[in-house]
This record gives structure tokens, C-alpha cells and sequence, in this order.
């Protein structure tokens, strides 16, 4: 299983929208991909639930996703609904993280 975490950190204001309105768009976004690219095993996209506190930087958003195979992601990665997924998120956003991994320690 090959999975994937993308975290993203939001513009307060970023294409005539606040952070919460982009935050639905990327959402809208990422559930659209569920449908479009059958290679998908699972993801799921959600929005930062605590940050009272922390001593680490955080982010606003944390997109999880699964896929069978290294052949699957990359159809994934390449698909061009991905690309534009990926490309409205970085407009949108201060800083981008990503993990992509095989095995777990």
C-alpha cells in the first residue's frame, strides 16, 4: 500500500476568498478525485481540529490518501483533475508539505 499525507498551510485571503471558503473549495476538490480517478484506494481531507497550545507549527489542512500500488499513485500524481486539484491548494496556500511512503518503521 502506497500512502500519501499532503498538508497545507492557508493564505488568510487568497482568489477573492477567506481561508475557510478555500478550505471548502480544496475539499470540494479532493472528493472530486474519489470519483474521477478509480486508482484511488481511499482519501480523505480535513481541516485543522486543535491548535491551542501547540509548540509545533501547524497547518490547516491534511489531505490522507491510499493506493494499491506505486503504478496507481503515479496515474494519480499525473492525472490532470490531480494537477488542478494541486495547483488551485499552492495558489491558495503559504506552504505545502508532502510524505509519500511504502512501509511504515
Amino acid at each position: 500500500m502506497i500512502k500519501h499525507i499532503a498538508l497545507f498551510k492557508l493564505k488568510d485571503e487568497a482568489n477573492g476568498r477567506n481561508k475557510k471558503e478555500n478550505i471548502e473549495r480544496i475539499a470540494v476538490n479532493i472528493h472530486g478525485l474519489e470519483s474521477a480517478i478509480k486508482e484511488i484506494h481511499s482519501i480523505e481531507v480535513a481541516p485543522i481540529y486543535i491548535d491551542a497550545d501547540s509548540p509545533y507549527p501547524s497547518y490547516d489542512l491534511a489531505v490522507y490518501a491510499e493506493f494499491s500500488s506505486k503504478e496507481d499513485y503515479d496515474i494519480y500524481f499525473h492525472h490532470p483533475i490531480h494537477q488542478q486539484a494541486a495547483a488551485f491548494a499552492a495558489s491558495v496556500s503559504d506552504q505545502v508539505a508532502a510524505i509519500t511512503y511504502k512501509e511504515t518503521l
